[in-house]
């Protein structure tokens, strides 16, 4: 069982105010995954610029409004058959996955989860393609569930064997590599590492801080992930070959 997520800051761009693809990098990574084709395979995207401006436009973090919740749905949505088009197009067979529609959360936490639909659909040989969403919220009312938390709670429930996050960077560095130009690779991260990401940009679901927690969270539970820059190209595909490739290993 391997677990991919696509980062929103890979098929999106990212620093755009508004929902913005990025297709040339978006029709290759899914062309990359297509052409070694691992099974079984769950995939779980972010939403770069089709969330983030939105979230933040509509405050709904800091007040969980209904018009911002249906805007957020509606785009974040939007993305998830962009992706599932390009991989249906190079020969996978996928199913959307509307997280909204099988998480309910507490807190900002997934709290339930019906799993059982993707063990389903893995079963008859579909990839389940997910992805960051807004999702209804026992205290909160509404809450933005992140890709991230998604491949934690999947890679534990599911037992994965391998969880790679596929991002704009090629892995964990000791300080911002879009700011510094001498921060360092970090080659591997342990659950009793004490690292410090504090210097690293956070956005609305935690940045690479953010990543990184839910990881170790996994490690600990004896899953290993692997965090490899998909901007590049074919650098996703050699990693799903098994070749050794620029990465962070955490686990």
């Amino acid at each position: 069982m391997i677990i991919i997520k696509i980062g929103g800051s890979v098929i999106t761009d990212k620093n755009s105010k508004y929902p913005k693809l990025n297709k040339k990098n978006l029709k290759r990574v899914c062309k990359e995954i297509c052409e070694v084709m691992p099974f079984p395979l769950i995939l779980v995207h972010g939403a770069g610029s089709f969330g983030h401006p939105i979230v933040k436009k509509y405050d709904i973090i800091a007040n969980p409004n209904k018009k911002g919740f249906c805007i957020v749905h509606y785009w974040v949505k939007k993305l998830n058959l962009y992706v599932c088009r390009y991989l249906l197009k190079y020969g996978m067979d996928v199913v959307s996955i509307q997280p909204s529609s099988c998480i309910i959360a507490s807190d900002g936490f997934i709290d339930y989860f019906n799993v059982k639909i993707i063990e389903r659909y893995l079963e008859k040989e579909i990839v389940p393609v997910l992805y960051g969403d807004i999702v209804l919220d026992k205290s909160l009312e509404f809450s933005v569930i992140s890709g991230d938390q998604i491949v934690r709670y999947l890679g534990e429930k599911m037992k994965a064997n391998k969880i790679i996050l596929a991002t704009d960077v090629d892995g964990v560095y000791d300080k911002d590599p879009k700011k510094h130009k001498d921060a360092k690779l970090i080659k591997r991260i342990k659950p009793e590492d004490k690292i410090k990401l504090k210097d690293f940009k956070e956005d609305v679901t935690g940045g690479m801080a953010g990543k990184v927690s839910e990881l170790l969270k996994l490690a600990e539970k004896g899953v290993k992930s692997e965090i490899v820059n998909a901007k590049k190209k074919n650098r996703l595909k050699k990693l799903l070959l098994g070749k050794r490739v620029r990465r962070t290993i955490i686990g």
